[in-house]
């Protein structure tokens, strides 16, 4: 038993779920009455765990034996240690994050918990705390404008069970859904004067806080100069985009078997105009997924001018890490599949000098794909890339297909 931030914790073992089987239990306890605020079984196999009723159907279940330690850790989350029957007496391991962000109240004027869909053109010029995805459907458009506004984020890895992410499993009917903003194929978004996202900040913990980003959908089998074909983002006038896993992801996402958010690499097509922007201290600055096929002559018309791509922090995201549990920076600040005609006019690349250097991330890495390193045609300032392990890295396939050509102005 521990007791934190005026709650109980109590560990043990029962046969909840399934008589057959025993569980792990662990329950979080309100002691002004002794009611159980929440109650989480966990089952495991020879390696990993579940949470009990999330648990494939398919799972060797093994009795847990003993629960050996609950302890509250650093990050605000638990730590739960034990015992289970496999391979007589493997130990198991539980790590549940801090459920501060999912037990928020979103009683601001404008917040808005559980999601939300256009239905009409909306502008954001106040600041507002946000749970749930935020959906931008064809023919709207959502602008966020002001120097002044400030949208927070929650982070989708804290309010969010990691069984639900890892098997795409969201009830977007509560709150059980990922945290971003998704424009849809002829949807369109204006980030503006000066506006910041940013990663939920509320609890206070020094770890977590980074939000999923925005996804820029699109149709790569139709005509790329139809803005109606493909989903729109304009991003300018000193905006900033920070702590998020990937700033602007032009594709569907999608997570892996262990959570991680990823592309699907058939929804590209998005259109990014980005001008005087920020993107900050982000995983992935920006992904472009595929848009041409391998023998399409269809370029690509998103342009970039003077956008700054810096990283001048690690990154409080628990679930990348070196493997010393030691903070990262950004991976890459703009990687690039299978496209071509991307312009960069006098954009900055700036990595953290404080990490080595095989950590600080790469500023352009493309694969079949071209694009275009250019100054700025307004000041003639070039793109400059600072402290990075990579500047630019492209490669191509060993095969027939698209071999992206590259310019770099002088």
């Amino acid at each position: 038993m521990k007791i934190s931030n005026g709650f109980i914790y109590l560990s043990g073992n029962n046969a909840l779920n399934d008589p057959n089987y025993i569980s792990l239990r662990l329950l979080k306890i309100d002691p002004s009455n002794f009611s159980s605020f929440w109650d989480k079984t966990f089952i495991s196999d020879e390696g990993i765990s579940y949470m009990d009723a999330a648990a494939p159907s398919t799972l060797n279940k093994y009795h847990t034996n003993c629960v050996f330690g609950l302890d509250i850790t650093s990050d605000g989350g638990i730590l739960l240690s034990g015992n289970n029957a496999a391979n007589d007496e493997d130990y198991m391991m539980v790590k549940i994050a801090p459920d501060c962000q999912k037990n928020l109240t979103y009683a601001g004027t404008n917040d808005i918990s559980g999601g939300h869909t256009l239905t009409s053109d909306e502008t954001w010029n106040s600041s507002r705390k946000i749970q749930g995805t935020i959906t931008v459907p064809s023919s709207k458009t959502l602008t966020i404008s002001g120097s002044s506004t400030v949208i927070k984020f929650a982070d989708t890895w804290r309010t969010v069970d990691f069984d639900k992410l890892a098997s795409n499993n969201f009830n977007f009917s509560t709150l059980e859904q990922p945290t971003k903003i998704i424009v849809e194929t002829g949807g369109k978004l204006i980030i503006d004067g000066g506006a910041i996202l940013e990663g939920m900040d509320a609890c206070g913990q020094s770890d977590g806080d980074m939000w999923e980003g925005i996804e820029v959908w699109g149709d790569p089998s139709v005509n790329y100069q139809l803005t109606s074909n493909q989903g729109n983002l304009d991003f300018k006038n000193g905006s900033i985009i920070k702590n998020a896993r990937c700033g602007i992801l032009v594709d569907k996402g999608f997570y892996n078997g262990n959570g991680n958010s990823a592309a699907t690499n058939i929804f590209g097509g998005g259109i990014i105009k980005s001008t005087g922007s920020q993107i900050v201290n982000c995983r992935f600055g920006i992904v472009f997924s595929p848009f041409i096929s391998h023998y399409s002559s269809h370029s690509n018309p998103s342009k970039l001018i003077n956008t700054t791509f810096i990283c001048d922090a690690t990154l409080p995201d628990e679930i990348y890490r070196n493997l010393d549990g030691t903070k990262r920076g950004t991976s890459s600040f703009c990687k690039i599949y299978l496209n071509k005609g991307i312009h960069f006019q006098g954009c900055d690349f700036e990595g953290l000098s404080s990490l080595d250097l095989t950590l600080r991330g790469t500023g352009i890495g493309a694969f079949d794909a071209g694009f275009i390193v250019e100054n700025n045609p307004n000041t003639s300032s070039p793109c400059r890339f600072n402290n990075l392990s990579l500047g630019i890295i492209s490669a191509t396939s060993s095969g027939p297909g698209f071999n992206g050509s590259i310019k770099i102005d002088d």
